[in-house]
């Protein structure tokens, strides 16, 4: 399974946990689907195809992380590592990483 897929399946699985928790757990979520929504687009942009088996790259996919940190911290100040949907989606990816 591709980091995007489980990606995707990880903010499916967990919006009901974590949406309106907390203001700062709930704008991690957003920032997390438009970092997913703003990949998507710009593959659409550049024509890339949406069946293939590699649609995006992990690397870009893993950037995921830096963007909830930013969220968490520069609008909430809140230490990533504090807020639990952050630390289950970083977990998602670093366990990705560790089996490729």
């Amino acid at each position: 399974m591709t980091l995007e897929n489980k990606i995707n399946e990880f903010l499916t699985n967990s919006f009901n946990r974590f949406y309106n928790v907390d203001t700062a757990t709930t704008a991690a979520m957003h920032a997390a689907q438009g970092h997913m929504d703003n990949l998507y687009e710009t593959a659409q942009e550049v024509g890339l195809d949406a069946d293939g088996q590699d649609f995006l790259s992990d690397c870009y996919v893993a950037g995921i992380v830096d963007r909830v940190i930013d969220e968490l911290f520069s609008n909430y100040e809140v230490d990533a590592k504090d807020n639990a949907f952050f630390v289950e989606l970083e977990a998602v990816v670093e366990t990705h990483k560790a089996a490729a």
